[in-house]
């Protein structure tokens, strides 16, 4: 009920003053893996409505659940340093694909290949972090 004097001194801080430990390539890349999830949301949305195997339905499943949740995680980073999240309203799209067009095989190879993509987007944001890290001391 009672706010501590240091959080409501944080709350009236200005945009600008809140996201000054943040700079311009690390928002860009929080921004960048947040944009990726939302595509990668909208594949798996499409993916799960064509799969026709069990398992592999069963683990695409699991990957959207645990997609939806590093969403959220990276909604409170971008709200922390105050920055402008990408437009998510794409995953909410119908499907009117056939199975024909897209076989199991070809949708584990993409979800491979994204999750390839996606652990050497991290490993680049890694770097430039660290580097800049060395930079900065």
């Amino acid at each position: 009920m009672f706010m501590k004097i240091r959080d409501f001194f944080q709350i009236q801080k200005k945009p600008e003053t809140k996201s000054r430990h943040v700079d311009i390539r690390e928002a860009f890349t929080l921004w960048d893996i947040l944009n990726s999830k939302y595509m990668t949301m909208e594949k798996l949305l499409i993916c799960i409505s064509l799969v026709q195997d069990a398992d592999l339905k069963l683990m695409l499943k699991q990957i959207e659940k645990e997609t939806g949740k590093n969403i959220g995680i990276l909604h409170q980073q971008l709200k922390m340093y105050n920055i402008v999240s990408p437009n998510k309203n794409r995953a909410a799209a119908n499907v009117t694909a056939s199975t024909e067009l897209m076989n199991d095989e070809f949708i584990a190879m993409d979800m491979l290949l994204y999750q390839q993509e996606h652990i050497e987007n991290l490993l680049i944001s890694l770097y430039s972090i660290v580097t800049m890290m060395k930079c900065g001391k």
